[in-house]
């Protein structure tokens, strides 16, 4: 199982962002997810990369960009403090 940081940029719809982000958390193990930064993520998922990167972009149109990387449990930021927690108690576990 690993971790993933996922960032999009959409043009369309709010629905649009809604069917993306629905696609996003289907991808993530037991619904292990962040998401306090509009249109980024930090999922836990026993999908390979590039399974995740196929899935978000059925949802996505040609105009339409996103990337998912691989991510380490070295992080740094200004969240919430139950963001802080969550990530190292659960996502990062």
């Amino acid at each position: 199982m690993a971790v993933f940081f996922i960032r999009y940029n959409l043009n369309g719809s709010s629905e649009k962002y809604e069917i993306v982000d629905k696609t996003i958390r289907s991808c993530s193990y037991n619904e292990t997810w962040v998401h306090y930064i509009d249109n980024t993520w930090i999922i836990k998922s026993r999908l390979s990369v590039d399974e995740i990167g196929k899935r978000i972009n059925s949802a996505c149109e040609d105009e339409d960009a996103f990337i998912v990387v691989e991510a380490t449990h070295k992080f740094s930021g200004w969240l919430p403090e139950e963001a802080f927690n969550y990530l190292y108690s659960k996502v990062y576990k």
